[in-house]
């Protein structure tokens, strides 16, 4: 520098008047104090020194650390972060102390405390003596005022009253702690014992004469007292109990009384007891009557005092019988006698009402024949009084009665067991074949031959044929039908023709219906199955109805159709076809199959598998019954995320898509291509060839781009009429036209991805003069087309200040100060300087010296400079004002300023 830069600077920077005696310098004093160098004084006593201003970062930044060495030992800053003085002292920061200065830490706020050290400072430590461990040995001799001898702390007064000075616990007040929550606390003789949690206390307080009077505040109190601590039983919580011993009343040592009283005299006649003949059936005695009840069946007998020494029974249940001995007694008043026999063989006893009487036998009507016998006229009723209509008629009326009214039994197992119906026409015989053991309908008068109808020992029905199957028929050669079902109701209500119910709980395959038709290969007839001709005229018509209750792990199957043509037949064939011709207004189902149960296997409605096309000339509605279009789908699951359709190619290496063209136009392809497993709209034959739209598996999206490498990747132009909401980065290659504003909210500025370098130029024609009172200088350009200006006017003794505004983005960060001077005047003492400052808004001499660049020597060149060590680099606009000052001699035309710039960073929109 040339000159006293110190002189120049404090004078740019305060502004204030200053004195210079010999070798000192006084601000805002015309005598400083000649043993200082520099004295300053505050006209109006209201007025600090106020050093440079750095936070912890700025001031341990190498590229500021870097450039200092013992040179410059006693270098002082602030800083703002720690709020602390560091002075430079051998290549390093150092604290200025803010606390005591005679060698110890601050003082404040430890009271009490003692000092101790970590082996590298000294530091305060709170005294803890309550665990009477480790104690000091000066502090046990009974002075509670001991004084610490250390001459650098004695300052600090004395450590007073340790938990245990006199080495007695019998005189402390301690803290007895049983655990988490627990304590115990002693209030002159009386104890407390607390648990926070549960809030819980339980008292132990001096209740006279001896006693201890144990009281609480917890919810549950149990007292648990020794069992016999002082050999006495009057004073113990006993136990009673009872050892079943009749008459005992027994009071033990300790804490047990035995208690009995079931039946204490031994006499049973004062008792009331309870006698029970089993579950169900209890024995009540009310005074001299006793009462048997049976609880299941509702039944009750009553013996109860009928007077004069007898008993009277009664009852309430349904059948009483009373079976009394013939004559126990020798006395027949009191027995139920039989008339006279005598003379009375083959009579049968009756009564009319009042006596009983023998009767003789009437007439019979049966004629016998050797050991045959019939009944020549009249019919028979056997049963029932009713009076018989048919030769022989069998009539019951006992309510569930589960016995047969004929019986036809053989004892020999190899004969039928039968009977036959003959008109004089033909006759059948009906009954079980002692050959097989089957029970048969014949077309004959025995059984085995000409058989219509066989149920084996297996309840296995066959007509026609011995089954070999729950229900077989087989027709013989005259028969065209086989089974058929005539169903003429004509009412209203449902119809069925056949009823097939699966109720088999096994793991088979279960079949409602099996048709196996053998027919050769030059028939020409019609063959099926299965026929249903309906004609119904009201009601719910099924032309087959099959209900499944199965509940083992089987197949069920409503409908199977095994249909096969061999060779090279090039017949049609159908699994299932249905051929409607509806003429009325209600709807018509080709196929209608509806599910419910609560099942967790899936449930299909139709199921296809190893066909080539599926074909519908309709309308398809998939939870649509109304579809108005080709297909429509619709969920009825609510909250469900489970897409409506899936495709699924079934083979990593096939695409899985959709074709969309209209006749004559193009193809296009909505899907999954297999060869990179991309989303994509093609248009073309296949999902990878003209591909127009890409998704790959990373989000990524691609508009005329197979492999996109952004979250969208645009190629050739693209057109956005309306608000576009970029909420991440947006990476343009090319040009970005945009014809109305950007708006970009505050809490979601856009930021760069990385800084970006910004440039601020500043004219020499930007800055203006500053002017104390009487000041005459000016900043003045030879010609308006000059790039520089000069100060003139002022006399050349003195220095000359103009500054120009800078506006920088909020929160950029500068980087680099530059500016461009030409010193081409030989006094060493001149020189031109550009500054830039930052200052506190509203506040006085608040400047801030933020960079510096200014010309040390003579040149007859411009010549360009530049400051990249910046401090307060970061712009807060909230809070700051920022300028460049320009400072030379205030008359010198050889030291100009040509231009200044300003480098910084952003990382949002500036």
């Amino acid at each position: 520098m040339k000159g006293s830069v110190a002189l120049s600077l404090l004078a740019s920077v305060l502004l204030f008047s200053f004195s210079a005696i010999a070798q000192s310098v006084g601000v805002g004093t015309e005598t400083p104090n000649a043993n200082a160098i520099l004295e300053l004084v505050a006209p109006n006593n209201n007025q600090g020194l106020l050093v440079p201003r750095m936070t912890t970062v700025q001031r341990t930044a190498s590229t500021f650390t870097s450039n200092l060495s013992t040179v410059e030992n006693g270098l002082m800053v602030y800083d703002e972060d720690l709020n602390k003085f560091f002075f430079w002292i051998n290549d390093q920061w150092t604290e200025l102390a803010t606390g005591n200065l005679n060698g110890l830490p601050d003082q404040v706020g430890h009271g009490g405390k003692y000092l101790t050290t970590d082996g590298s400072s000294s530091l305060w430590n709170d005294i803890d003596f309550s665990d009477l461990i480790n104690v000091p040995s000066d502090l046990l001799d009974g002075d509670d005022d001991t004084q610490l001898t250390d001459a650098d702390i004695a300052a600090l007064g004395y450590i007073k009253s340790a938990d245990d000075a006199d080495i007695d616990p019998t005189n402390e007040n301690q803290t007895v702690s049983a655990g988490t929550g627990i304590s115990v606390t002693q209030t002159d003789e009386d104890f407390e014992v607390t648990n926070t949690s549960p809030d819980q206390t339980v008292v132990l307080s001096d209740g006279g004469s001896g006693n201890v009077t144990i009281g609480g505040t917890y919810p549950n109190l149990t007292i648990d007292v020794p069992d016999n601590l002082d050999n006495s039983d009057t004073n113990e919580i006993q136990d009673i109990s009872t050892d079943g011993t009749a008459g005992d009343i027994t009071l033990s040592d300790g804490s047990t009384l035995t208690l009995n009283v079931d039946d204490a005299d031994a006499d049973p006649s004062n008792e009331d007891q309870t006698v029970s003949a089993g579950t169900g059936i209890s024995v009540n005695q009310v005074g001299d009557d006793f009462e048997v009840t049976n609880t299941s069946p509702d039944q009750t007998v009553a013996l109860s005092d009928g007077g004069s020494g007898n008993v009277t029974i009664g009852g309430t249940y349904p059948n009483l019988t009373i079976d009394v001995p013939d004559n126990l007694d020798n006395s027949p008043i009191n027995e139920i006698e039989l008339p006279d026999q005598t003379s009375q063989g083959g009579n049968f006893l009756t009564t009319d009402g009042s006596d009983p009487a023998w009767t003789a036998i009437a007439e019979t009507q049966w004629n016998t024949n050797g050991t045959s016998i019939n009944y020549a006229t009249g019919n028979v009723n056997i049963g029932s009084g009713t009076i018989p209509t048919s030769p022989l008629q069998l009539s019951t009326s006992n309510a569930s009665s589960t016995t047969p009214q004929l019986t036809i039994s053989e004892s020999n197992t190899t004969s039928d067991a039968s009977f036959t119906m003959n008109n004089a026409g033909n006759a059948f015989t009906l009954g079980v074949d002692g050959t097989d053991d089957y029970f048969k309908i014949s077309d004959a008068t025995s059984l085995g031959s000409n058989d219509r109808v066989i149920i084996d020992n297996l309840g296995s029905v066959g007509v026609g044929v011995t089954p070999n199957a729950q229900f077989h028929v087989e027709s013989g050669s005259s028969e065209s039908t086989t089974v058929r079902v005539t169903n003429n109701h004509d009412g209203a209500g449902s119809k069925i023709g056949t009823l097939i119910e699966l109720d088999d709980q096994g793991s088979a395959i279960k079949t409602g219906v099996y048709n196996n038709i053998d027919g050769t290969a030059s028939s020409t007839q019609q063959v099926r199955g299965i026929y249903n001709l309906i004609n119904p005229t009201d009601g719910t018509t099924y032309g087959m109805h099959t209900q499944i209750n199965a509940t083992g792990t089987g197949i069920r199957m409503g409908a199977f159709s095994d249909v096969r043509a061999a060779g090279t037949s090039s017949s049609l064939i159908y699994g299932f076809r249905a051929n409607m011709d509806h003429d009325g207004t209600g709807d018509s189902y080709g196929l209608y199959a509806q599910m419910s149960g609560s099942t967790t296997g899936t449930r299909y409605g139709v199921f296809t598998d190893g066909e080539d096309q599926n074909y519908f000339s309709g309308h398809v509605g998939i939870g649509d019954q109304d579809s108005d279009v080709e297909l429509t789908i619709k969920s009825f699951d609510l909250n469900s995320t489970l897409p409506l359709v899936r495709l699924n190619s079934g083979a990593n290496t096939s695409d899985a898509g959709i074709s969309f063209s209209v006749t004559g136009g193009n193809e296009y392809i909505v899907g999954v291509d297999a060869t990179d497993d991309y989303f994509k709209i093609s248009d073309g034959a296949a999902a990878g060839s003209g591909e127009r739209f890409t998704i790959d598996n990373s989000g990524n999206v691609g508009v005329n781009q197979s492999a996109p490498s952004a979250k969208l990747d645009v190629v050739g132009t693209s057109e956005f009429n309306g608000t576009v909401d970029i909420q991440s980065s947006l990476d343009v290659t090319g040009q970005l036209t945009v014809t109305n504003d950007i708006e970009i909210p505050e809490t979601n500025a856009y930021t760069y991805a990385s800084a970006q370098t910004r440039q601020a130029s500043y004219h020499p024609t930007e800055f203006q003069v500053m002017r104390l009172d009487g000041d005459t200088e000016d900043l003045v350009s030879p010609l308006f087309t000059t790039p520089y200006v000069y100060f003139s006017g002022g006399g050349g003794s003195g220095l000359a200040y103009a500054t120009a505004p800078i506006k920088l983005p909020d929160g950029a960060i500068v980087t680099e100060l530059e500016a461009w001077l030409f010193d081409n005047n030989a006094t060493a003492s001149r020189f031109a300087r550009v500054n830039l400052y930052r200052s506190d808004i509203g506040v006085i001499a608040t400047n801030s010296n933020m960079a510096q660049v200014e010309t040390t020597a003579e040149s007859a060149s411009v010549q360009e400079l530049n400051d990249n060590t910046i401090f307060f680099g970061t712009i807060d606009n909230d809070n700051y004002t920022y300028r460049i000052l320009y400072t030379s001699n205030d008359d010198a035309s050889d030291l100009q300023l040509h231009g200044v710039r300003i480098t910084y960073t952003v990382l949002q929109v500036d």
